[in-house]
């Protein structure tokens, strides 16, 4: 998909007045939308074959080819077309078996509206998108696995016959090389490597390079000559990951070694790690996107019902009261409703150029009757100048509500919410400070958790939104907290930001 010529989506369906509908609510797109329309599965085939299109609006009750059996040949032929399913009331069963193929979401026709039908356009090319990232980066992690494992099979080969070139091959190896005779306990090689980091220990028993007294349990090394097969584990050493191999070898004289290769492996493990963190945070935004998009329709109706109660005069009584609990109970629903939303939101910035202290006092504005509900005072110390910065004026915003509307809820009557901003090495410094009721050591290291909260009707997803928000700005977060005291955030945002710096 390339965005500055926008989208292409083909529509299938048999329908003339549907597809008009469909194509009116495409208008409004956030991106340019280019339409094509056919009216069968035969020739949405052959267009297919003939053109390449972003995305799929597929009805599912089509003359010839059902549109269940042409989702299938979609999905295996047309590399992996998302498609958005539409069907007809009653027929939901249908429109599940579509998702069970690989269908991005269905809609169903009578619930059709502009805002829903973008909305799911977008979170379907966007999930299109982040699953081929996700594919991307796992073939590179296994390349790169694959090619750090052949060269130790090859570079291992090298030594068994270039004996009388240990130093001028093994030297120019970043791993750290040893060949003993653990029977004996003999060294008989070590690497220029192994050298300079071990210096005045080099040459003496290798457990020394773990920084240990004693001799390791079940030395690989011995273990290796006796099972005469390659051993491996892991060790720690000054915060590095090493995995350790030893490598039986017989020599030309008939004597056995062990080539003991040590390789530092924290950057791989941060990798391993880092992708497994991508894909649990892929998978919450796309769960959450999900639920998000299922609550809100029925919290509509139940919030249309409750104003329509609330303005009667005919609610007396406990049934006011009663009414009043199912308002707060709604309230609390739209709130995780937006924050699921804010949570799947794209990764893509929307940058524009703006003064972010204006971003605070607009902030500050929105929530003044919050404040004045529960008697806050606010004192602020922002500069009337700052340079302007690129940034996602929304995103931001979310960023600052989410940690004031914590702070409030943090304060009981009269508290202090101090705000305060100065510029500092590169960056702009935001710190928001309240005298509310402070946090555990607990609560601090599980606060970026999605959905940990200790907070009562809260969602949990608040401050794991502000985290990665910023980090998607180049920017990050420190938070100091007391029990009983009250929290201090700061907020960091550079002047530079990362698009400012690949230009």
């Amino acid at each position: 998909m390339n965005k500055d010529k926008g989208i292409h989506i083909l529509i299938i369906d048999d329908n003339e007045d549907d597809i008009l509908i469909l194509m009116r609510h495409l208008q409004s797109y956030e991106e340019p939308v280019e339409v094509t329309s056919v009216r069968s599965g035969e020739e949405a085939i052959q267009r297919m074959k003939a053109n390449r299109y972003d995305l799929c609006l597929l009805d599912l009750n089509l003359p010839a080819i059902s549109g269940l059996e042409l989702l299938q040949h979609i999905l295996s032929h047309e590399d992996n077309l998302p498609s958005i399913v539409i069907t007809g009331q009653g027929d939901e069963n249908s429109a599940v078996q579509a998702m069970k193929l690989g269908a991005y979401d269905y809609i169903v026709k009578d619930e059709i509206s502009q805002s829903l039908l973008n909305k799911t356009i977008h979170h379907a090319l966007e999930a299109h998108m982040n699953k081929i990232e996700k594919g991307k980066l796992e073939e590179e992690l296994q390349a790169y696995t694959e090619r750090l494992e052949a060269m130790v099979m090859e570079r291992t080969k090298e030594i068994n016959y270039l004996n009388n070139y240990k130093d001028l091959i093994l030297g120019s190896l970043d791993d750290y090389i040893r060949v003993v005779d653990p029977v004996k306990e003999i060294i008989q090689y070590e690497s220029k490597k192994v050298r300079d980091e071990l210096g005045s220990n080099a040459g003496k028993d290798c457990f020394m390079f773990w920084d240990r007294e004693d001799p390791c349990e079940n030395c690989i090394s011995k273990l290796a000559i006796k099972e005469w097969r390659v051993k491996t584990r892991e060790e720690t050493s000054n915060s590095k990951i090493f995995r350790v191999t030893a490598i039986p070898l017989r020599n030309l004289d008939g004597t056995e070694s062990v080539i003991e290769v040590i390789r530092d492996i924290t950057e791989h493990r941060r990798m391993n790690e880092e992708l497994k963190q991508k894909k649990k945070l892929a998978a919450m935004g796309e769960m959450s996107a999900y639920l998000a998009h299922e609550i809100r329709g029925p919290l509509n109706a139940l919030g249309l019902a409750y104003e329509f109660l609330n303005e009667s005069n005919d609610v007396k009584g406990e049934d006011r009261e009663a009414l009043e609990n199912l308002g707060r109970g709604l309230e609390t629903l739209f709130t995780l409703a937006t924050d699921l939303l804010d949570y799947s939101r794209s990764d893509n910035l929307n940058l524009q150029s703006v003064e972010p202290i204006n971003v605070i006092n607009n902030v500050i504005y929105e929530i003044k009757q919050k404040l004045s509900d529960k008697n806050v005072k606010v004192e602020t110390h922002l500069p009337e100048h700052l340079p302007s910065m690129n940034l996602d004026t929304l995103k931001i915003r979310q960023v600052f509500l989410n940690v004031i509307n914590n702070a409030i809820h943090s304060m009981d009557e009269e508290g202090l919410l101090t705000l305060s901003a100065k510029a500092e090495n590169g960056f702009l410094n935001i710190s928001i400070s309240d005298t509310g009721c402070g946090m555990t050591e607990e609560e601090l290291d599980n606060i970026f958790l999605p959905f940990y909260t200790a907070k009562r009707g809260g969602t949990g997803l608040g401050m794991a939104i502000v985290k990665h928000f910023l980090a998607l700005h180049g920017g990050h977060i420190k938070i100091a907290s007391e029990k009983g005291k009250g929290t201090t955030v700061i907020l960091f945002l550079p002047f530079l930001n990362k698009d400012d710096e690949d230009k």
